[in-house]
């Protein structure tokens, strides 16, 4: 793989000659509509100008390209355009690749919706799988920068459904979205991650492996991003017949100390909760600390289960039992599909759906008889 280092929120590719990553941009240049075959390029010269290089790796890589027929040099006459190379999915070396989000590295960790960790993960993904070079944009930027050349390539980290509609409106604009908000209602070429079922199944564990039914929930109460994992709690309740219980369900939370305050609400309970299922993992964590001031011993006295397996949390005391939503493995996908758009001229391809996974570890035990 190829390696590489982020700084200034670009990501550029290192390990390659000089000479090589000037082959690509050009390449790229070529593409980019304001060249047509039979067209004079520049001369080395001014080449060596834009590319800041030496004499010598600017013929390298003109030499090269010569070679396999995009360019015709004549002595006295000039550089001409044979032909502008096609591009296809291993042929995106010299392409830019426009990642909306974060710029983790001007930004980092700043206040969002979307946990910081998320966002490193994802944009970790598609950095991996996308051979050429990266940019890390807000939102409005990349917006900007289709308006002015619309053969760009994107990956839109959960945006709004206003973008998304602007969207299409942008052809021939390559993109594909990763969907982290659950009310985009998108159908084609986008990432999805299905969370009901994750929480399911996690709550399904508890019920009938650890044999819990006393089972509360801490969550929020964001349609777009905890009603899943609302669904998924109340469905497992349902389906194993036990019955909802109001003062074991505290949404509405925001924060680590939110879900401190309500973990001590739920251990003061006359019956309290012998299980507790915390929407986040930092939710997970305040839930931890609250039951171990009360003097509660987890899981001994009460099981806790998080939601994300964000990092660190298998050095918690003890480690977190959680759902594990893959991150990384969310932005290889969205990157993949978006090099199949590419190869197959913009076709559109149907939404994928990404699970997660149960990460079973010591915050969680069998309930003990006597509870």
């Amino acid at each position: 793989m190829i390696e590489k280092s982020i700084f200034v929120g670009i990501i550029q590719v290192m390990g390659k000659k000089r000479y090589q990553q000037i082959k690509d941009e050009i390449k790229a240049e070529l593409r980019s509509g304001r060249f047509a075959a039979g067209d004079f390029f520049h001369t080395e010269k001014e080449l060596m100008k834009i590319y800041s290089a030496s004499y010598a790796t600017v013929s390298h890589a003109m030499k090269d390209l010569a070679g396999i027929g995009i360019f015709e040099r004549t002595r006295g006459y000039g550089t001409t355009i044979k032909c502008i190379p096609p591009l296809t999915a291993g042929n995106l070396t010299g392409e830019v690749l426009y990642i909306s989000g974060i710029k983790t590295a001007l930004q980092p960790r700043k206040a969002s919706p979307i946990s910081w960790f998320v966002y490193d993960k994802i944009q970790k993904g598609i950095i991996n799988t996308w051979p050429g070079p990266v940019q890390i944009r807000e939102l409005e930027e990349i917006g900007e920068i289709a308006e002015k050349n619309k053969d760009i390539k994107a990956v839109f980290l959960s945006p709004l459904m206003n973008f998304i509609e602007k969207l299409y409106e942008m052809q021939p604009m390559t993109y594909t979205v990763v969907d982290l908000r659950r009310d985009l209602s998108i159908d084609f070429n986008a990432v999805a991650v299905e969370t009901t079922m994750g929480v399911y199944n996690l709550m399904s564990y508890l019920i009938k492996e650890l044999k819990h039914e006393r089972i509360a929930l801490l969550g929020g109460d964001r349609k777009d991003f905890h009603a899943d994992r609302y669904a998924g709690y109340r469905l497992a309740l349902d389906a194993n017949i036990i019955p909802f219980r109001e003062e074991y369900c505290i949404r509405g939370l925001a924060s680590k100390e939110d879900a401190y305050n309500a973990m001590k609400r739920l251990l003061r309970l006359p019956k309290p909760p012998t299980a507790v299922f915390a929407d986040t993992d930092i939710k997970a964590l305040g839930a931890m600390e609250a039951a171990m001031d009360l003097k509660f011993k987890i899981p001994e006295d009460v099981s806790i289960a998080g939601f994300d397996d964000a990092p660190g949390t298998e050095n918690f005391t003890p480690p977190l039992t959680t759902l594990r939503i893959p991150y990384t493995e969310i932005g290889e996908e969205a990157t993949r599909m978006l090099i199949d758009r590419i190869a197959s001229k913009g076709a559109d391809l149907p939404i994928k759906i990404v699970t997660g996974k149960i990460i079973k570890r010591q915050s969680c035990a069998r309930i003990r008889e006597e509870r």
